[in-house]
């Protein structure tokens, strides 16, 4: 496991992918692992806390304590005084990992392995309502794993259900679609899940509302499900939010009510790489003093936040499991 920390004033840094400029000095991003003396990892995990915190203060009006240093430990305490009340968490295929699903974009994950099967350039499309018209077996075996509800969920969605027990989780955005957040125990009321899941399913043709045991059922026998209403035939596909869907309006709605007026003092993003649109987005949302915490493999998101808004605090990026 290793921490990267970047200060605020570099948070609109190009991201890792872009070729940096040879004329611009470049953001220094410290990287170590901790010592391997430590066999414990939650020992590991606070070493590297304390060696990564930032050293620059909290900027005006952030929850956090103004002459310490914005740290996991000042996010801690700041909870604990009771300065951070609303928490929003925004989470991605990262956090299920460790429940043995696969995610989506990693060398082994879904997309590399659909590439390989079905022979495809861009795997990408297979998660395409256009493509789930042609051929709506593939797509349908592709969620089989995910649809087989054997998965059981990870600390980091035990983590958010005990943000909930505490009456601090505002609300949990979560990308993912294997229904983990639900068995974890976070209430619907709470929980917004932006590409859907596999809790339903509709017809793609006349919008009918079929059970998922349907589509189960189907796709066990190795037939396509299709609507059975008024003569329709359509296909019947599961509440996932495919490439070229919109996505529920509920996204949206809490998306507003959440952010307004400096409602949500922490965000933390857990397990995503803050990739896909609009859901990224939801990392500028927050009023500029409002601490974000990434939680994730790798750096996400820098440059998400306008180049304008130099003060928002971009805490300590924990690189590992989650």
């Amino acid at each position: 496991m290793m921490m990267a920390a970047q200060q605020p004033q570099q948070a609109h840094a190009e991201a890792a992918t872009s070729k940096p400029s040879q004329d611009v000095d470049q953001p220094e991003v410290a990287t170590a692992k901790p010592s391997q003396d430590l066999e414990d990892p939650v020992d590991a995990l606070s070493a590297a806390i304390k060696a990564f915190s930032l050293a620059h203060p909290a900027p005006l009006g952030c929850p956090l304590a103004a002459d310490a240093p914005p740290s996991l430990e000042a996010i801690a305490k700041a909870i604990a005084s009771g300065k951070i009340k609303h928490v929003v968490v925004l989470t991605g295929a990262g956090i299920s990992v460790n429940a043995k699903l696969p995610d989506f974009r990693s060398e082994d994950g879904i997309f590399a392995r659909m590439a390989k099967e079905y022979k495809l350039e861009k795997p990408e499309q297979m998660f395409h309502l256009d493509y789930f018209k042609e051929h709506p077996g593939v797509f349908l075996r592709s969620c089989e794993t995910l649809m087989s509800g054997t998965f059981e969920p990870t600390v980091s969605h035990y983590f958010i259900r005990l943000l909930q027990e505490k009456g601090l989780l505002l609300r949990c955005f979560t990308q993912n679609i294997d229904m983990l957040h639900t068995k974890s125990g976070i209430d619907d009321e709470l929980l917004v899940e932006a590409h859907g899941s596999f809790k339903s399913a509709c017809c793609v043709k006349c919008s009918c509302s079929h059970s998922i045991e349907r589509v189960r059922k189907a796709m066990l026998e190795g037939a396509v499900p299709r609507c059975g209403w008024n003569k329709c035939k359509g296909l019947v596909k599961p509440d996932v939010v495919l490439y070229g869907e919109p996505l529920p309006r509920r996204f949206a709605n809490c998306a507003r009510t959440d952010f307004k007026a400096g409602k949500c003092d922490l965000l933390i993003v857990i397990g995503t790489s803050l990739l896909v649109e609009p859901f990224r987005s939801l990392i500028e949302f927050p009023v500029d003093e409002c601490p974000r915490l990434l939680i994730c493999k790798e750096p996400a998101g820098q440059r998400l936040v306008p180049k304008h808004r130099e003060s928002v605090p971009i805490f300590p990026c924990l690189c590992g499991t989650t």
